[in-house]
Parts: structure tokens; C-alpha cells; sequence
């Protein structure tokens, strides 16, 4: 018997409605955000959106490795599904969880910062895609205004899996997006270990505004991935809180 496993990318437990789990199944698939990593008991043992997923000797990691996995890690994971509800990963594949847009500074060999953004470290490597014509960080130059896709790996940390040149002129347009780290209610968000103020902003939840700051901070929680967006000239002036879906 075949099926497949969707989990909601924002929710703490999947909807099996039509996936009876006293079946077994060889080829289930499931998408979602890491909640729960492995602990000293359960090493190859982790939870993604509520579901159990187990890793072998023999599972497959794509765009990434194991010690990559991080609480909102979005992965994907193809697998097989025992009676107990239990997920054997034969493959994970690591999936774009952050979002980044301001002008870059700082440019190394491999890393750079951005504007506005102190405090966070985008590393690229091999894989990451570099559009416009730019072979990599060589062709950008301080103060070029970039977007930039990837995933978390720590705190204030992300590798990019691609980095492009916008257009300028203006206030700096600035983007944060990533896993949540912290919500003080009605004040403040966390993400990559900058913390957004949210008076005077407009919040989002998968795309629908919603009316007060109650209503948004009631919808989230650590992990999620939540997008601020705002203008930098001189300081930030952050103008929308978004929960994504």
C-alpha cells in the first residue's frame, strides 16, 4: 500500500483524516518544519510538524547533512510509515526557510553581513546560485543591495542557497524572514537573533490580515517562519509582521 503524509507547514501535528495508522506504508511523503530534535536517548529520532521521523545508517541527506538539523528546519522527508505511525527516513532533503533582502557589507571569501541586520553571518559554498551574471561574493560589492534565500543553521546563522542583486536607490528596503526564535506578546519578535519591535506594524497570518496585535501573537509560536519587512534609513522602521504558511 502507498500514500501520502502532507503536513501543514505551520502546524504542530499533521491531519492523517483518509490515513488510517494501523496500516504500514512503503512510500510516504511528508513536508514541514523541525520541532523536536534528537535527544541522548532517541539519537536518530526528531519531530516534524507533531510527526515522528526516525534516521538510519542509510538515509539520505540532500542539501545538507544531519548535524544541519535545527528546530525550524524546513525538510522534506520521503520515507516509509510503520503501524505505530512512525516515519524511517530513507531520504531528507533540506528545504529554504529564510529570506533575506538589505544591502550587503562585510563581504569575505565565503561570508557576508547586511545592513541593518547586525549580528547575522550568510556563509555560501558550493551550491549556492549566483544570478546576474556573478560567479560568486567577488562580484558583489559592499553596499550592492542583494535578496537572499537559504536555511538556518544556528541562532544568527544561515548558509544561502542563492543570492541575487537587486535594484537600488532609495531607503534600503529591508527583509527578515526566518524560524522564530522568541514573541514577547503585543512587543516584539525574534528571527536570527534580531528582535523586531511591533508597535505601529500590520500583521499578517498565511496571508490574511488580522485586526490587533492579539490576534497575531495568539497564532504564533517558536519555530514558525515569520516574515518582518520594513525600510532602513539610519535605523530600521519596521512596517509588517507576517506569519508565513
Amino acid at each position: 500500500m502507498t500514500g501520502n503524509v502532507c503536513g501543514s507547514l505551520h502546524a504542530t501535528v499533521i491531519d492523517f483524516e483518509g490515513f488510517p495508522l494501523t496500516e504500514s506504508f512503503e512510500n510516504a511523503e511528508m513536508e514541514g518544519f523541525v520541532r523536536e530534535l534528537p535527544s541522548t536517548t532517541s539519537p536518530n529520532e526528531f519531530t516534524v510538524a507533531g510527526q515522528s521521523v526516525l534516521t538510519t545508517g542509510a538515509t539520505a541527506f540532500v542539501g545538507g547533512a544531519s548535524t544541519d538539523m535545527v528546530i525550524g528546519a524546513k525538510i522534506q522527508v520521503k520515507g516509509s510509515l510503520d503501524d505505530a505511525g512512525r516515519l524511517t527516513a530513507d531520504k531528507i532533503t533540506f528545504l529554504d526557510n529564510v529570506r533575506l533582502e538589505s544591502k550587503a557589507n562585510s563581504i569575505g571569501a565565503n561570508t557576508f553581513g547586511l545592513d541593518g541586520l547586525t549580528g547575522v553571518v550568510v556563509t555560501t559554498d558550493g551550491r549556492t546560485q549566483f544570478p546576474d551574471g556573478v560567479a560568486n561574493l567577488s562580484g558583489i560589492a559592499t553596499g550592492s543591495s542583494v535578496r537572499v534565500s537559504g536555511r538556518a543553521t544556528g541562532p544568527n546563522t544561515l548558509v544561502a542557497t542563492r543570492v541575487e542583486l537587486r535594484g537600488g536607490g532609495g531607503p534600503t528596503k529591508v527583509v527578515l524572514q526566518g524560524p522564530l526564535q522568541e514573541a514577547v506578546a503585543s512587543t516584539s519578535v525574534k528571527i536570527l537573533g534580531i528582535t523586531v519591535p511591533t508597535s505601529g506594524v500590520t500583521f499578517s497570518v498565511n496571508d490574511n490580515p488580522v485586526n490587533n496585535a492579539a490576534d497575531f501573537y495568539a497564532a504564533v509560536k517558536p519555530g514558525d517562519v515569520v516574515k518582518a519587512s520594513g525600510n532602513l534609513n539610519g535605523s530600521i522602521t519596521w512596517e509588517e509582521v507576517e506569519l508565513e504558511d
